[in-house]
């Protein structure tokens, strides 16, 4: 590249497809801003004269980099302007690159419907024409938006199909590796999952691109297996990777995964500022499938402080967000759920976490088996199940401290949590030291699949033995 700058003087016919290649380097980099400003700038410089393909490109390439520095009304009318001129100069290959970057505009604003029909329509001009690439671009971002809406069944299938004939006509794109990877965080298939980062993150060192949304995924990867340490530890990673870049996408989801790390961790106080600055970028971004999740957080950890009419509130609107909500590792309802527990409106709490149930099982019904049984095992998963199972048992719940409760004093309302205990059958007589300890375990397991810290004397009340010989029995399992 130093050598073609070097070589081709301004005003030679060539330079401008140099500087447009220079600009789509850039881009590929990860050098957004960069893109955007030369992109900018080499259209308003050139004249009538110029061929109107290349003015087409600089138009797709302004709208593709404002896309992702959150200039969203800008960057639709670039590619709407490359629409028309592509169609009316037969530049089908162009014409298609624009409709499919709207689309995902589209997708990203949660208006689904008008984004399928985008998307749909790019792949049957591929078809028409025989643009296998841009086909396979179509087909990914199709399984994207099965992913956003919940058809994970739907999105494996599309990614895989993607994926195979990349490989078979060129590579694998590193970001269909990296969706891919997602719903199979989503659906508990994390091995599969961390295989697929793994291949993205050398494909991505291989061409030299940033490896940040890679990082992203890893972090998605660790609160899913509900290692939080670890997911701190990758947040750190990844935003070292963006801050050389400027990946809007990126920065929301280091403020969005920091803060439901925060909030496992028992640090609702720290989130609202991140889930602020999160807000604000995917307002700028145009993506409203992020609002409800956002919202939900809010809810749970002002009510997790004891600000229940900050949590009402909070509550109100991600229920007016639902409709647009994506598809990701934790259900907002889930979230939601629980803040409506903590607000004492056990109604509104019961129909939340059994919707959350609901769709849980949906989900799970549309894949094959082996992904349906991971699924249901997830850690999140088996969260929504006992949450909802508790809000059908008709029988009295056992009140425990939160997992992130403080010790060495008393307790505020908000800092328990009311849970299900289901002990299995001949639990009542646990004179077998094997049978109770198996027992203990289950407890144990139970409770913290509902956010609870069981306590000496709540496990020593319902395997009716005293505090000492639990104490003995956890003593032996460590």
């Amino acid at each position: 590249m130093a050598t073609l700058e070097a070589r081709i003087p301004a005003g030679h016919p060539l330079r401008l497809r140099w500087e447009i290649t220079r600009i789509s380097y850039l881009f590929e980099q990860g050098s957004y801003r960069a893109a955007f400003e030369q992109a900018s700038a080499l259209l308003s410089a050139i004249g009538p004269e110029v061929d109107p393909r290349q003015v087409i490109r600089l138009h797709l390439q302004i709208g593709k980099t404002a896309q992702v520095l959150n200039e969203l009304a800008e960057g639709t009318a670039h590619l709407r302007r490359a629409q028309e001129l592509a169609a009316a100069c037969g530049d089908t290959e162009a014409e298609i690159t624009a409709l499919g970057n709207l689309a995902i505009y589209h997708h990203l604003a949660g208006d689904f419907a008008a984004a399928r029909a985008e998307y749909s329509r790019v792949g049957q001009l591929c078809e028409q024409h025989g643009l296998i690439m841009a086909g396979l671009v179509a087909s990914a971002n199709l399984a994207a938006l099965e992913q956003s809406v919940g058809n994970l069944a739907a999105a494996i299938s599309g990614y895989e199909r993607a994926i195979a004939s990349s490989e078979r006509y060129a590579a694998a794109d590193p970001p269909d590796l990296e969706n891919l990877a997602e719903i199979c965080i989503q659906v508990g298939a994390f091995a599969r999952a961390e295989a697929l980062l793994a291949r993205a993150d050398t494909l991505w060192r291989e061409r030299g691109g940033s490896p940040a949304l890679t990082r992203c995924r890893q972090v998605m990867l660790a609160i899913a297996r509900q290692q939080f340490a670890e997911g701190r530890a990758q947040l750190a990673a990844t935003r070292q990777i963006n801050a050389a870049g400027d990946d809007s996408r990126v920065a929301g989801e280091i403020f969005l995964w920091q803060a439901l790390i925060d909030l496992e961790q028992g640090r609702p106080a720290l989130i609202a500022p991140g889930l602020d600055q999160a807000s604000a970028l995917y307002d700028t971004m145009g993506v409203s499938f992020y609002a409800a999740l956002i919202a939900a957080l809010r809810a749970l950890g002002a009510a997790r402080q004891g600000q229940l009419e900050r949590a009402r509130a909070a509550l109100c609107q991600a229920e007016a967000a639902l409709a647009q909500s994506a598809s990701t590792i934790v259900d907002p309802r889930y979230l939601m759920g629980l803040a409506a527990e903590i607000l004492g409106d056990a109604p509104r709490a019961a129909a939340l976490l059994h919707a959350a149930w609901q769709r849980l099982q949906a989900q799970a019904a549309n894949l094959p088996p082996d992904l349906s049984a991971q699924l249901m095992a997830a850690p999140f998963s088996r969260r929504v199940l006992w949450a909802a199972r508790r809000h059908t048992a008709g029988r009295g719940l056992i009140t425990l401290p939160h997992k992130t409760a403080p010790t060495g004093r008393p307790l505020h309302a908000w800092e328990q949590v009311a849970i299900l205990w289901e002990l299995p059958e001949g639990a009542a007589s646990c004179r077998d030291r094997t049978a109770r300890q198996r027992i203990l375990q289950e407890l144990i397991a139970q409770a913290r699949d509902q956010e609870a810290e069981p306590t000496l004397a709540a496990l020593a009340q319902a395997l009716h033995v005293s505090p000492a010989t639990v104490s003995r029995d956890l003593k032996a399992l460590r």
